[in-house]
């Protein structure tokens, strides 16, 4: 059987695209783990979907996958019989994909049939060979079964199943895919012991991206330049909360024009703007945003003014990158005058090579004596190929889980939120486009009466405060950041989600003001981290999110 290498696989893809105008096809031939049982939406969210979204429109990935079959012609349901696999050999492939042998390790299957398996699979690589093509075959080793499920061993798997793949890829020069390795020790990913979730689906296909292509997906982080910058508001009320990072603060005003002035600490390069304000959508808000280096000479960078759109909660723009300092929101007017208008953030991204998360803006919707719901809204930065995915951390111990697959501009992007008296929920958005990955920062929610949020979050001493780490998720530095009101003798300790310490910092008579201490994640596995602020007035906790 002929290799190709991975120069081989793009000497294909320029001649099929450039030449010929035609993508590189890859069919995927699997059970219920390569069709989609279990994620959300199996075209969408399946490994084989997943895979075809991050190549991009340069190749088509077909998925042949058909739950509970074998590679064995005479096990209990033989992928063989299947309509789907035929359609799989009339595909005309370039790059072929296999992974069975799950459902193979039942023992109605393998105990009476196992010796055929080798014989079969071979069988298999030379159907896929009589057409016009012969395909780059890479055949795949299967994940964990953490249980005995439907009659899966895996024991059957580990020490039977995967030797005689091994076998095969030995004696025909196969590509191989190791989806075992990877996954030990990994139960999260497979919530029935067999079939991955949305998250492990994701897993698997940056499995397939990597070994085709040679290079894994960059994840950025996306940073807000103006969080936690100062304000100055020409009229009304709370201008602060344009840049608190809180979707249900709102600076409030009557009058127009109305003009918010945002100063950053130091000059940023900024190449994005997003402009939030849900509870006002309908009135059409009209704006403009300058841009200044030093406070004095002014630069228009977004013109709003002749907006009329009545509908989307937030506005997005991008600029050619540039170093600013200064920013003036100017609200020139709107489409349905008369109102009073409400802007819940200003957001100014730091220039990331083009690449940002989609802006989350959050629209209250009802309310009854138990619950608040919301409507998550998601605003691109770029109309075409912008695609997003959301994650959730209900404070129930568990840390952030994925709620939706990839969803593009063209999809349906918001999110129902429903807060039980006394729940707190906090969200992020991972975006991708371009070959790349980018996490947002995190917004919080809660249905918490403002009498007992004290009680129910942290305990908050008068004489400090611990801000947002940044940036949070993180992957591997952060910078913690706090405020001492007055002198005073501080710990930091760093716990783990099982509670054991991983870091302490200490300093003694630390003056008062703002102060930061660099926290790495280097060596420290993925998941919820807790950084808790000590002093002898009482304790600051905040949740922070290494991902890697």
């Amino acid at each position: 059987m002929k290799t190709w290498n991975r120069a081989a696989i793009a000497f294909l893809l320029i001649f099929s695209v450039v030449l010929c105008a035609q993508p590189t096809k890859i069919a995927v031939v699997g059970n219920s783990i390569t069709e989609g049982v279990g994620v959300g939406v199996p075209s969408r969210d399946s490994y084989p979907a997943q895979l075809g979204m991050y190549l991009g429109d340069q190749f088509e990935v077909g998925n042949f996958g058909v739950s509970g079959r074998t590679m064995l012609k005479n096990g209990d349901f033989p992928i063989w019989a299947e309509p789907l696999f035929e359609e799989g050999l009339n595909f005309d492939a370039d790059i072929l994909f296999i992974l069975l042998g799950t459902n193979d390790s039942k023992p109605q299957n393998w105990d009476v049939y196992g010796n055929e398996f080798i014989g079969d699979y071979n069988a298999m690589i030379d159907s896929f060979s009589l057409g016009d093509k012969i395909p780059e075959t890479w055949a795949c080793l299967p994940p964990p079964a953490f249980s005995v499920q439907w009659g899966i061993n895996d024991t059957v798997i580990v020490n039977e199943v995967i030797p005689a793949i091994e076998q095969v890829i030995a004696d025909r020069g196969l590509n191989r895919v190791d989806f075992y390795t990877p996954f030990i020790g990994h139960n999260e990913f497979f919530p029935d012991d067999i079939h991955p979730n949305i998250a492990g689906a994701n897993a698997m296909a940056k499995i397939l991206y990597e070994v085709l292509t040679g290079d894994t997906i960059p994840i950025l982080h996306d940073v807000n330049a103006a969080k936690n910058a100062g304000v100055e508001v020409s009229t009304g009320s709370d201008g602060a909360a344009l840049t608190d990072n809180g979707p249900l603060t709102t600076w409030s005003f009557d009058t127009l024009p109305a003009t918010a002035t945002i100063t950053l600490e130091a000059p940023e390069t900024i190449d994005a703007f997003a402009v939030n304000f849900p509870a006002s959508a309908e009135l059409g808000i009209q704006f403009t945003i300058e841009g200044s280096l030093n406070g004095n000479e002014w630069t228009l960078l977004v013109d709003e003014s002749g907006r009329t759109d009545t509908e989307t909660p937030a506005v997005t723009g991008t600029i050619d990158p540039q170093s600013l300092q200064y920013f003036r929101l100017t609200v020139t007017g709107s489409s349905t005058p008369g109102s009073e208008i409400h802007i819940t953030e200003f957001q100014a991204m730091a220039a990331n090579g083009a690449h940002h998360a989609f802006t989350m803006s959050l629209v209250p919707d009802r309310e009854s004596k138990t619950y608040k719901y919301y409507n998550l809204v998601f605003t691109p930065y770029y109309n075409a190929g912008e695609k997003m995915k959301l994650f959730r951390d209900a404070w129930d111990e568990k840390g952030f889980l994925q709620m939706t697959g990839y969803k593009g501009v063209e999809d349906k992007t918001d999110y129902r939120v429903s807060l039980k008296s006394g729940a707190a929920h906090s969200y992020y958005i991972m975006g991708y486009m371009d070959g790349v990955e980018v996490i947002s920062d995190t917004i919080y929610a809660d249905n918490i009466e403002t009498s007992v949020k004290s009680r129910k979050r942290v305990q908050v001493p008068s004489n400090m405060e611990l801000l947002s780490n940044y940036p949070n998720p993180f992957n591997p530095d952060t910078a913690i950041r706090y405020i001492l009101h007055g002198m005073a003798d501080i710990t930091l300790n760093i716990y783990n989600s099982r509670g054991q310490l991983v870091r302490t910092f200490s300093n003694r008579n630390q003056p008062a003001g703002q102060h930061t201490v660099q926290f790495s994640g280097s060596g420290l596995e993925s998941g919820i981290y807790m950084a808790a602020l000590i002093s002898e007035n009482g304790i600051v906790t905040r949740k922070m999110l290494l991902l890697k």
